[in-house]
């Protein structure tokens, strides 16, 4: 990992592939451009495999990029290659080619994504500031050096305090998602998919409240209204996003943060402190294993955001140290293997929202479990169970991971049609 901010991409939803990365690398190059050349004549971006097949079905792929280069205030022309070039086999690929002015030279970046969001620049080499291999030496490392925070560790790396900056950018971009998600009410309707709709429940959660309601009961209800918040406001395609780790689980994190700041009021120190914490363990999960859920699969994927959330909320609430909040991101993780996209209707927006509202009433509930269990000597180790989630997800047939990716019209509109909708 290059630096914690990748955990935290700032970038547009729905898709974390298709969208949020391709923005957060132009806006990368862009920054390189700037650096490097006081003026340019134009950019030409070349797509290919799923980029180029998405491209003339996905109005909003085109913006996202655009936007990505926008402050640079130059043509910036996009274009599909129908027939790959042999050199280009990963799937998602673009060329950003930069022509000088009068166009007396081009220079090309090529982006290849990994992942859940990840990308690397081909021509650009970089190493990982953050030297651990995994979570062992992680553990000895903070345990050794007590008077050494997250944030602290992490800044020594950085510069200008980049990672607070950063940090209240999130906090701003997340707090406007919920607040516009929770305003909303109506049916949201899908690109392409316009037999399908979907009614807005988080201002109905959020104001619905049962007579006698308990105070568990009130935590479960704001929790949820702030994760469907959230994830509604994603899939609706207007808004900017934190990814954390993927656009399709990050209101696990954000909406389960919303309600600890609210209940709790805890320090900035504390927030980003954790935020750090949280993301350095989602690190380890990312380099030993994947965020990408056509590796780990929905289990993976979903485990982690639960996981960074346990952790996150361990160390705000009870000040957890790092094997505490190791803990909570095993706990997570470890009961979340197996878990298969949606197998009953072939309608993934549906579970993903669901599926986020419970993983983030569990994960405030597995902080709360693991301060209980801090005295108890733990059996399963963090480093093993990242290992077994990796080999779950590679087990796991590549239909179960991604059942919406190629029948989601065929079988989604086959549902609704059973059900009379």
């Amino acid at each position: 990992m290059k630096s914690i901010i990748e955990v935290y991409k700032i970038g547009y939803g729905p898709n974390t592939d298709l969208h949020c990365m391709p923005y957060v690398a132009c806006k990368e190059i862009k920054k390189m451009i700037l650096n490097d050349f006081k003026k340019i004549d134009s950019i030409e971006i070349c797509l290919y495999n799923e980029f180029a097949k998405y491209y003339h079905n996905d109005c909003k792929f085109k913006r996202v990029m655009i936007d990505g280069f926008k402050e640079l205030k130059v043509p910036v022309r996009i274009k599909a290659v129908k027939i790959t070039p042999p050199a280009v086999r990963a799937l998602y690929t673009f060329d950003v080619n930069i022509n000088l002015m009068k166009k007396t030279q081009t220079i090309t970046h090529r982006v290849i994504g990994t992942g859940g969001g990840n990308y690397i620049i081909t021509d650009i080499a970089k190493k990982p500031k953050y030297p651990f291999q995994n979570f062992a030496e992680m553990e000895k490392y903070f345990l050794t050096h007590k008077n050494i925070s997250f944030l602290k560790y992490v800044n020594s790396f950085e510069k200008n305090d980049i990672i607070v900056k950063h940090f209240k950018q999130c906090l701003k971009v997340m707090n406007n998602l919920i607040a516009s998600g929770l305003k909303k009410t109506g049916n949201l309707t899908f690109e392409n998919k316009a037999s399908i709709c979907y009614k807005r429940r988080a201002r109905a959660i959020l104001t619905t409240k049962p007579k006698n309601e308990s105070c568990s009961e009130t935590i479960n209800r704001l929790i949820s209204a702030y994760v469907y918040a959230i994830c509604e406001e994603n899939i609706s395609n207007n808004s900017k996003i934190v990814c954390s780790p993927t656009c399709s689980t990050t209101g696990i994190l954000w909406g389960t943060l919303k309600f600890v700041i609210d209940k709790y009021k805890p320090s900035q120190e504390r927030i980003f402190n954790g935020l750090v914490g949280a993301g350095l363990l989602c690190s380890l999960f990312s380099k030993n294993a994947s965020i990408a859920s056509d590796i780990v699969g929905c289990g993976g994927v979903i485990g982690t955001a639960c996981g960074m959330t346990a952790a996150l909320i361990s160390h705000i609430i009870y000040n957890a140290n790092i094997s505490e909040m190791g803990n909570a991101f095993e706990m997570a993780l470890e009961h979340s293997l197996g878990i298969t996209c949606d197998s009953c209707h072939w309608l993934p927006i549906i579970p993903c929202i669901q599926r986020c509202a419970s993983f983030a009433l569990r994960a405030y509930e597995i902080a709360v479990l693991n301060h209980s269990l801090m005295q108890t000597p733990k059996l399963c180790k963090l480093d093993d169970v990242i290992q077994a989630v990796y080999e779950t997800g590679m087990d796991n047939l590549q239909k179960h991971k991604l059942i919406g990716h190629g029948c989601f019209k065929q079988h989604a509109l086959y549902a609704l049609k059973k059900e009379g909708k």
